[in-house]
């Protein structure tokens, strides 16, 4: 509200008029982005199928670690229940991402039999990405749009964290009390992120025990220095399998 608003520019000392017209209306457009995110999530974990809960399970995530994280499904009627229910208009759908525009012009859901997992940031629904319960390709589909946090970056306040490839990598981590973080692929991790590894005193570089993750791993750490460690896992091994 303008009223918020008000309140934040006084705390941090600029003048509301100093701030624009287009500056409001984008800051109105990002608080939709993310009421429409959180409420994608709460739908996907309330529909989480019993098949998906199973698979998560043999692939060692708790029930706990599915509650913690949100963990979803789509199995359709995301776009009905945002619009009917809870009342968002489907511009902010489509801004959001979690809705596309069919051929024939009509919106529909952007995700459609995978499972969800929401990538929350200090309590934010931040992105959203999909992973089929097989191996099928593409394995994982994400928002449209730049990702501008790896998942689980809570963890990046940590002194010593550990960086892997995917979600089913560093979910087990985490519940084995370890402070890690993935990138959402090897290639996601660039010199631009560094600053986001400044807490962290030791980084340990874990990705998969092949002949790629090897050769990832080691750029990876040669663009953090030398307070990163290679993690080698087994060959053909990954952080979720061991």
């Amino acid at each position: 509200s303008r009223e918020a608003l008000r309140r934040l520019a006084s705390r941090a000392n600029i003048p509301l008029d100093a701030i624009s017209h287009n500056e409001l209306l984008h800051a109105k457009e990002t608080r939709h982005v993310e009421e429409v995110l959180a409420a994608s999530a709460d739908y996907y974990h309330s529909h989480l199928t019993p098949e998906a809960r199973s698979y998560l399970n043999k692939r060692g995530i708790t029930d706990e670690t599915i509650e913690r994280f949100k963990i979803g499904y789509a199995s359709g009627g995301l776009i009905e229940h945002l619009t009917g229910e809870k009342g968002f208009p489907i511009e902010a759908c489509l801004r959001a991402g979690v809705a596309r525009k069919t051929n024939g012009g009509k919106a529909g859901d952007y995700f459609f039999n995978r499972l969800i997992f929401p990538n929350i940031v200090r309590g934010r629904v931040v992105h959203l990405s999909g992973r089929v319960l097989g191996d099928s390709e593409p394995r994982y589909l994400h928002l449209p749009g730049e990702m501008h946090f790896f998942f689980n970056e809570d963890a990046l306040r940590s002194t010593r964290v550990i960086l892997t490839e995917g979600v089913l990598d560093c979910l087990p981590a985490v519940q084995a009390g370890f402070e890690c973080c993935a990138l959402f692929g090897t290639s996601r991790f660039r010199e631009d992120d560094l600053p986001r590894l400044s807490r962290a005193g030791t980084v340990y570089v874990c990705m998969d025990g092949d002949k790629a993750g090897r050769e990832a791993a080691s750029r990876i750490a040669a663009l953090i220095g030398e307070r990163a460690r290679v993690v080698c896992l087994p060959e053909d091994t990954d952080l979720g399998d061991y």
